[in-house]
């Protein structure tokens, strides 16, 4: 370890990967400084509810803690196992790599249905790092549900989610972040498809300073990659996301759509989407819609199309940043709602677009949607 932190405190900062944009963007100052500071022994558990049915998995500063899942099994982390970054590519991750000590695994065995709920506790002070790595065998099925709500702005959670799919497999993520003002959490996704997949990762973040990133790769044929996130900011909050998906599957769809509310913080969305050789008559569609509702918030989408083969059914891509709608505000105003009714009318439509297919009824969307923008001041 000594070896590795020398060479690490060399690296030029954030030195590949991240573009002066993302550094400028994400408040790096803040996760350099948390991650400096292991600290030692637990928090208390989270209250999560509803997941009585569910197997669950505490992500804690020393560890984790599950109940009903049989099939984790905890390992020495080998820097050399997951391979998914090169340190080099920047200090922050670097950081976050270096410091994970113990991993999980989860198999999901063929033609098995999971559902399963994750609850991340963040420490008191410093940060603390964690990764999880699922695999599907063919025809396995999850549903996953990733809280993240801490109640102090000196605590930083790092948290990478790796999902390797053997084919015909339906993913469902659902990703929660409740978080106070500065307070950080970084988090990455990546997740690969071979064949008639059906994936969907959902975001719904608020407050914090928040760098997220999902990576979606589709093989095979007949493959479905779809990402959607809404984030709401205020008071000088932070949200980066950073939303990737390749398509090299025929006939496979893939879509990002990405929206934001921003009441007096910053959001930046980079979104890219690549058609690759094999993905002949796919349908390839990536938006991103960011509305301001004060004047002092600020907005930046980068939206990046790239088309490697001439027999794609569809390739399309759009942003859109602006105030909100004055023809949503005036329809709304005509039928006896204030401004900030209006306004809560609208994010919790994006909310319930977001999930409704993941609840039975609209219903439950709306009362899920409801919950989430409990003392949410937009």
């Amino acid at each position: 370890m000594a070896s590795s932190e020398l060479e690490l405190e060399k690296m030029p900062y954030q030195k590949f990967k991240d573009s002066p944009t993302i550094k400028y963007y994400t408040d790096w100052a803040t996760f350099d400084e948390l991650l400096g500071y292991m600290p030692e022994g637990t928090v208390g558990w989270i209250d999560i509810g509803t997941l009585k049915k569910s197997p669950t998995i505490l992500l804690k500063p020393d560890g984790f803690e599950y109940s009903g899942i049989n099939d984790i099994g905890v390992e020495k982390f080998s820097r050399n196992a997951l391979k998914l970054y090169d340190l080099s590519e920047g200090k922050v991750y670097a950081k976050h790599f270096l410091r994970i000590d113990k991993y999980i695994s989860l198999l999901i065995k063929e033609g098995e249905k999971r559902n399963v709920k994750l609850a991340i506790i963040p420490p008191k002070k410093g940060s603390s790092s964690h990764h999880l790595s699922i695999k599907l065998e063919r025809s396995a099925s999850l549903n996953l549900e990733v809280i993240y709500a801490p109640i102090s702005e000196s605590s930083l959670s790092s948290f990478t989610l790796e999902i390797d799919g053997e084919g015909e497999n339906k993913i469902k993520i659902l990703n929660l972040v409740k978080a106070p003002n500065n307070s950080p959490f970084f988090y990455e996704t990546r997740i690969l498809g071979r064949g008639k997949d059906d994936i969907s990762v959902r975001t719904a973040t608020s407050g914090g300073i928040i760098h997220n990133r999902a990576d979606i790769v589709i093989l095979g044929s007949m493959s479905k990659a779809n990402i959607k996130a809404l984030s709401l900011v205020t008071n000088n909050n932070r949200a980066d996301f950073t939303t990737n998906i390749l398509n090299d599957s025929s006939q496979g769809i893939a879509e990002i759509l990405v929206r934001g509310i921003n009441a007096g913080g910053e959001i930046v969305h980079r979104g890219t989407l690549k058609a690759e050789t094999n993905s002949i008559e796919s349908e390839n569609k990536l938006r991103s819609y960011l509305i301001k509702t004060s004047k002092n918030s600020i907005n930046h989408s980068v939206p990046i199309l790239e088309i490697t083969t001439n027999l794609i059914k569809t390739a399309e891509h759009s942003t859109d940043i602006s105030d909100i709608p004055e023809d949503i505000l005036f329809y709304l105003s005509s039928r006896g709602l204030k401004r900030e009714e209006a306004v809560f009318l609208l994010t919790q439509s994006m909310l319930i677009d977001m999930v409704e297919d993941l609840f039975e009824n609209s219903n439950e969307a709306i009362e899920w949607s409801n919950n989430f923008l409990k003392n949410i001041r937009l």
